[in-house]
């Protein structure tokens, strides 16, 4: 699973780092053929700086745009954070206890299929 651009955005165009992103995705498949590939879609910040924060929420937005389209081309998986709130952060950048919880929910969804966990099955285990 890789995680990237959320740093780079502050600083670069959603094009040139998912240039660099598909550049990881390409040597990842040369160097370990038959691994799966999942890509984690840029998770918002909550800047106190308007403009600051403006102009970041409308480059991720772009930038999952061009990961869920990537990943349709190349057939591999990506991970949404849609559900991630303010409530989630410590400082509007960094996660806390509500906020890893929220990252994980996201990634099983992903992830469980993929290692054939059942969550239904899961939930029926713990109640009993």
């Amino acid at each position: 699973m890789f995680q990237v651009g959320s740093n780079e955005l502050e600083t670069k165009e959603p094009d040139d780092v998912m240039e660099e992103m598909e550049k990881l995705v390409h040597t990842t498949k040369q160097k370990l053929p038959g691994s799966t590939i999942i890509l984690r879609q840029i998770i918002p910040k909550f800047y106190s700086d308007r403009r600051l924060a403006t102009e970041y929420d409308q480059k991720r937005h772009v930038m999952n745009n061009l990961i869920i389209e990537y990943c349709r081309e190349i057939d591999i998986s990506n991970v949404e954070y849609d559900n991630m709130k303010f409530i989630d952060y410590t400082d509007g950048i960094h996660l806390n206890s509500y906020g890893v919880s929220s990252l994980v929910r996201c990634m099983k969804k992903v992830f469980n299929p993929k290692l054939g966990i059942n969550e239904t099955e899961i939930d029926k285990q713990k109640s009993v």
